[in-house]
């Protein structure tokens, strides 16, 4: 049984319209993730370690997908520009054993063979993010291709990477069927409206 965190769920603001909604949670405590979520789309659960905080989306219809964002701290003094963006993209699908592959180096070209997909390469596209640069990459369980869909076990996957500033990186793993379907277009628009929105800063005090 999946657990819901409630917590979690102290401060947030939702602004309902007849097309998406704009849905804010706490991060850390100070700092706040917002999304915006199209209609029907609804936060099934919510963790929130001492380093991030994690968010699983889905709509009424476990059949239409499952997304999954984390976002979690950037190391102190760790840069990530645009290529290691993608360096770190291709040892996370590989680290989630997606794909098997030699990391020596982690030369993204040409681009590394996959056997464990139907793509068969490593094809970082970009990932319009609202806030930052991110990539994502596109892959297919050969075992299932060609099969009925069976509830809770998708065919395709996406993995996506978005630093959103200096101190925050964003994990996104979009679960669906059939890229065609028009929740995996509201799965990515989810995953571009992402934002961290830090504090405003406190004015200084008045000088005497």
């Amino acid at each position: 049984m999946r657990r819901l965190l409630p917590l979690l769920f102290v401060g947030v603001a939702l602004f309902a319209s007849a097309v998406a909604s704009a849905t804010e949670f706490s991060w850390l405590g100070q700092d706040k993730v917002s999304l915006t979520l199209p209609k029907d789309w609804r936060l099934e659960s919510a963790s929130e370690p001492a380093n991030g905080a994690t968010y699983r989306l889905t709509t009424a219809d476990p059949a239409d997908g499952l997304l999954i964002i984390t976002v979690a701290r950037i190391p102190p003094g760790r840069t990530l520009d645009s290529d290691q963006i993608k360096d770190q993209l291709l040892l996370l699908v590989a680290q989630r054993g997606l794909v098997s592959i030699d990391l020596t180096g982690c030369v993204l070209a040409p681009p590394p063979v996959i056997p464990n997909s139907t793509e068969n390469n490593f094809a970082p596209l970009p990932l319009k993010s609202a806030q930052g640069i991110g990539w994502y990459a596109q892959f297919t369980d050969p075992v299932l291709v060609g099969k009925a869909a069976a509830p809770g076990n998708f065919k395709k996957v996406r993995i996506g990477l978005v630093r959103l500033n200096d101190h925050a990186l964003a994990t996104v793993t979009m679960l669906f069927n059939d890229p065609a379907h028009a929740r995996v277009t509201e799965m990515m628009s989810i995953a571009e409206s992402l934002l961290l929105k830090e504090p405003a800063p406190r004015p200084s005090p008045a000088s005497p």
